[in-house]
């Protein structure tokens, strides 16, 4: 097993049957794939690369750990605390949904 393999396969073991939806944020805050700024930033996507909290960057770290206006005051320190942030901080890390649906 490749070490994402094994990180993701210890996050879904960690994450409980009532924190499934946040799996999928979860794992984009590891990999990184998320629609934050440092995503934009590297990808040159045309989008603001900075926090609403006035941040130059909205970065992982500075979401889990830093950012003290969008997200709440529960910062992870291990894998299972990540799951809870996801389900306290709905928005993070997350695309916003079409309601029309996909394509």
């Amino acid at each position: 097993m490749s070490d994402w393999t094994e990180v993701l396969s210890q996050a879904q073991t960690t994450i409980n049957k009532d924190l499934t939806p946040e799996f999928a944020r979860v794992c984009q805050c590891i990999t990184g794939h998320a629609p934050i700024g440092a995503y934009y930033r590297r990808f040159k996507i045309n989008e603001p690369h900075g926090c609403t909290c006035r941040a130059a960057l909205q970065s992982r770290q500075h979401i889990l750990f830093r950012c003290r206006d969008r997200y709440s005051v529960h910062y992870p320190r291990f894998l299972g605390d990540v799951a809870s942030f996801m389900k306290y901080n709905p928005t993070a890390f997350g695309f916003n949904q079409d309601p029309l649906g996909v394509g």
